[in-house]
């Protein structure tokens, strides 16, 4: 499940993803909760990948397999300025994200109610710290679970990598 974490974390990224094509290495961690009535679970894990972005698509090598899910999936949001440098992701539509997390996870009776995300470009634009959250409902074999995913990455650029700029513009 924490694969629902690492599938937002490029959501994240691809809200400003144009040409040119550039290609990224991921690190991090991920965790995601899930609480019955009566019990919680939780799951931790790693994330490292590398993934392209431009060119009008992304391509990725992370350590799930939703990769045509997340080619396809129509943006979630904005991102605007937020406080002491950090850039947040307006959410306008969550529809994108539970239809993502039903086809990842395999859960047919998702539906997310929260997404928050937060990023931090360095001062070269180069690199990009991303901080979110994931939070949503689903049935499984008839019991009501909230879920809960987290993850605290960074995405940092290849050298060599054919682009001429950074992730994003470092905030004003």
């Amino acid at each position: 499940m924490s694969t629902i974490a690492a599938a937002a974390v490029s959501l994240a990224l691809l809200a400003g993803a144009e040409e040119p094509v550039r290609t990224f290495e991921l690190q991090g961690r991920a965790a995601v909760t899930a609480c019955s009535p009566d019990r919680c679970a939780t799951e931790r894990r790693r994330i490292v990948g590398q993934f392209t972005v431009g060119g009008g698509g992304v391509t990725e090598t992370l350590p799930f397999a939703c990769g045509e899910a997340i080619r396809t999936l129509p943006p979630i949001g904005t991102i605007v300025s937020g406080r002491r440098g950090w850039l947040v992701v307006r959410v306008t539509n969550l529809e994108p994200l539970t239809q993502l997390v039903r086809v990842c996870a395999d859960l047919p009776t998702f539906r997310a109610t929260r997404f928050r995300a937060r990023l931090r470009p360095s001062a070269d634009g180069r690199t990009l710290r991303i901080v979110q959250r994931l939070a949503g409902r689903a049935r499984v074999r008839g019991v009501r679970v909230r879920i809960v995913a987290r993850a605290n990455v960074t995405a940092t650029e290849v050298a060599g990598s054919s682009g001429t700029g950074g992730v994003v513009p470092p905030p004003d």
